[in-house]
């Protein structure tokens, strides 16, 4: 058997064993006079205490002072190669040249120049010629201005443009004899007074007869003289003034009137004739197809003054 190692006589081991087990055995305590006991210190054992300076010569700085370091140099990060992009601006809902004010509406943009006035309208575009086929009598204006300037008398019906004729005032009457009229009896022309007036017989229409209905579109020389100022009152006719205006008068003239397709009109003593046709609308107002009719549409303005009526 061999002989046991000698490991107290291995001062290198030793010394070793000095640095794992012997926690005082260092650099600061031995600078403060510590020295260590031989051997592995213990608890009992740990060693004894050597005044490095038992005179007092070396100073201390006085207890409770601390001496702080020297300041450290600034820290310099440096300039980042990678910045973080600006923040996208905030979102705009109002139109363009306008931005959100303080109290929550749009305003113009100030930063925004504002346009210039706009071009003057230039000169309206050459007329393509005078129309053609059946028009409104209002589309005839500088191209028949007898037709244009009585259009208010041919609501819901259109014109030939260009089929203007003048007619023989003996055929007009024939004409006239031969339509059924606003009564059931015809109608004729008075070429002196220049009107046009439907046949009427109250005795024969049952339906005026002791009413104070003023029939429309007669001679005014069969009314009597409360319905000749019932006449004036209510407007009936077509006569003008000197100037031109529509007037009242006891003996009212009618200058138009309708024969199947054609309208006729009376000016200066003369007949004229157009070709017409009825507006042919998209839609139908509901009141065609049925319900009540008031006594206007049915037999005029003159039957508000009815017994019954008022």
């Amino acid at each position: 058997m061999a002989d046991p190692y000698d490991y107290d006589s291995d001062t290198s081991l030793q010394a070793l064993l000095q640095q794992l087990y012997n926690p005082y055995a260092n650099d600061i305590m031995l600078a403060y006079g510590y020295q260590p006991s031989t051997g592995t210190p213990s608890i009992t054992n740990p060693g004894t205490y050597v005044d490095p300076d038992p005179s007092g010569t070396v100073p201390l700085p006085p207890p409770g002072v601390y001496t702080p370091p020297d300041p450290l140099p600034p820290f310099d990060p440096g300039v980042d190669p990678t910045p973080d992009p600006p923040p996208d601006p905030p979102s705009n809902p109002c139109p363009a040249g306008y931005i959100m004010g303080p109290r929550g509406v749009c305003i113009l943009d100030p930063t925004v120049q504002p346009p210039g006035d706009p071009d003057p309208p230039g000169e309206p575009p050459p007329p393509s010629g005078p129309p053609t086929g059946y028009v409104s009598p209002a589309s005839l204006e500088g191209y028949d201005p007898f037709i244009h300037s009585r259009r208010h008398r041919m609501s819901g019906t259109n014109v030939l443009a260009g089929s203007r004729q003048e007619v023989d005032a003996d055929e007009f009457n024939r004409l006239l004899g031969n339509m059924e009229g606003r009564y059931g009896e015809g109608a004729f022309y008075d070429p002196e007074r220049g009107s046009i007036y439907h046949n009427y017989d109250p005795v024969n229409d049952a339906r005026y007869q002791n009413t104070s209905y003023v029939p429309i579109g007669i001679d005014p020389r069969n009314y009597s003289d409360t319905e000749a100022l019932q006449a004036a009152h209510l407007g009936l006719g077509h006569q003008l003034d000197e100037r031109g205006r529509a007037m009242r008068s006891r003996n009212p003239i009618y200058t138009n009137e309708r024969i199947d397709n054609k309208m006729y009109f009376v000016d200066d003593g003369k007949v004229y004739s157009y070709d017409v046709q009825d507006v042919e609308y998209d839609s139908t107002p509901s009141f065609a197809r049925g319900g009540a009719v008031s006594p206007i549409a049915s037999h005029g303005i003159g039957a508000l003054f009815a017994k019954g009526n008022m």
